[in-house]
């Protein structure tokens, strides 16, 4: 991507499709100009001089072809002047009746004028490179875009705020400044005398940094799943009901149901949202020996899907009981967390009073009906209770890149203290200690590699 930001870039900046306005921005020291040689103030003959444009006031008139004079549309024009802007740069927004046609007609004019199109998330690159924003707010800003839960958005919009990165700039602020005093009893032993005490920072290190940077990387295991939804693999012998379970989660049709045992053969996934937390639920075939080839493949998938799996909803019919064959299922799942649902409780006395194997260790044990769906808000606040996010889902978690940059820099920190204890001098303990603190500032993007950048900002759409 282009870092030029001599360059006026210009791009659609609402989705695609026809809608009631959509918006062509356009950032860069030439984009008032620009506007200005397109926009008619409503009511006033000519082109817009700069100053007609007050920086973030809307003000009414039309884009008007300056070869023709043809008029293309009624819109609203707002400038907003560098440096209060999304960019940092001079950008205008020019809001448009929203045709697809009539919007590509804009952009084809303000390109025409000198602007190049933007690529996937120059926008937002331009505000990261101007200090607008670190890195993690910008990551943040596409976790909100993409959010399909209320616990994503809240989460994103945590990000976008800078509490993520607020938390690491006070970490690697400290880190620098115990670097500076260990530098200057390095380089000037003489002058400056004991600028370190070894046991406060041996304290430091246990008590506040080490377990900081472990908090983090805990909570960067519940942003993976926030952001991706948490695994939940149904699981069971044939004609247990796990496609029904499933169906009543979704609310809907979603898996083949039939009294004919192995109808399930294939994986089939789908997305959950309970309470505004992300699950996939995925429905497996009944796990059984079969001669059928086609079945047994589906078996085996079955069984990969529970190995990867954050948790297994095994799912047995309550009129069985804990027979022979259910239970050798439950001794292939266990290393797994899991829920054990009690299903056709319609069609057993007391569901609830069924004796299990004191071997058996489930996470919850929950008794529904498929069928009739009592019980089944009993499994989802059981699901939702297992997903732990209630004392995050509002905080701005970290993502996969954020937490290996904290597992660096704890590993980092642990060898500085191992060296401590160990009786190192300040000079070898100086280059852990500073590769901690790098590790903290890639997070929040300083000195970041291009190819880093390109990675983030290319997952953006054009007009972000």
């Amino acid at each position: 991507m282009p870092l030029d930001n001599t360059e006026t870039i210009a791009a659609i900046a609402t989705p695609p499709g026809t809608g009631g306005i959509g918006i062509i921005r356009i950032s860069g020291p030439a984009s008032i100009g620009i506007a200005c040689r397109l926009f008619h103030r409503k009511g006033i003959a000519g082109p817009a001089a700069s100053h007609d444009l007050l920086s973030h006031r809307l003000t009414l008139g039309h884009i008007c072809d300056p070869a023709s004079g043809e008029i293309l549309d009624e819109v609203l024009v707002v400038a907003m002047r560098s440096p209060r802007s999304f960019t940092g740069e001079d950008v205008v927004e020019i809001q448009a009746h929203g045709g697809p046609w009539l919007l590509r007609s804009i952009l084809a004019l303000v390109l025409d004028q000198g602007a190049r199109l933007a690529e996937p998330g120059e926008f937002t690159r331009r505000a990261f490179l101007s200090g607008r924003m670190d890195l993690t707010q910008a990551e943040g800003m596409m976790d909100l875009i993409e959010a399909r839960t209320s616990a994503a958005r809240k989460m994103g919009s945590a990000l976008l705020r800078g509490e993520l990165g607020m938390e690491v700039s006070r970490l690697r602020e400290a880190l620098l400044e115990l670097a500076t005093r260990m530098a200057a009893e390095i380089d000037f032993p003489d002058d400056v005398g004991d600028l370190v005490d070894e046991g406060q920072v041996l304290q430091d290190l246990q008590e506040y940094y080490l377990p900081e940077l472990r908090r983090l990387i805990r909570m960067g295991e519940n942003g993976v799943r926030l952001r991706e939804g948490l695994r939940i693999v149904i699981a069971g012998l044939p004609n247990a009901g796990k496609s029904s379970v499933m169906n009543r989660l979704l609310a809907m049709d979603r898996s083949i149901v039939t009294d004919i045992p192995g109808t399930t053969r294939d994986l089939v996934e789908e997305p959950l949202n309970l309470a505004g937390l992300p699950f996939v639920l995925t429905d497996t075939a009944g796990i059984r020996d079969s001669s059928d080839p086609i079945e047994r493949m589906g078996v085996e998938r079955a069984m990969e899907s529970i190995r990867s799996a954050d948790c297994v909803l095994l799912v047995m019919d309550a009129r069985r009981g804990a027979d022979r064959e259910i239970c050798l299922l439950e001794e292939t799942i266990r290393s797994s967390p899991y829920l054990l649902v009690m299903n056709k409780k319609d069609l057993v006395d007391d569901c609830d009073a069924i004796a299990l194997p004191s071997s058996w260790k489930p996470a919850a044990r929950v008794s529904l009906s498929a069928r009739s769906g009592e019980g089944m808000d009993a499994l989802r606040k059981a699901l939702t209770d297992l997903a732990g996010f209630s004392e995050v889902q509002h905080a701005a978690l970290p993502n996969l890149r954020h937490r290996a940059a904290f597992e660096r820099a704890a590993e980092a920190l642990e060898r500085v203290r191992a060296g401590m204890l160990s009786g190192h001098f300040w000079d070898l303990l100086s280059v852990d200690l500073h590769t901690a603190i790098q590790a903290l500032g890639n997070v929040l993007g300083e000195n970041a590699d291009p190819d880093l950048l390109d990675r983030i900002f290319s997952g953006f759409c054009i007009g972000k």
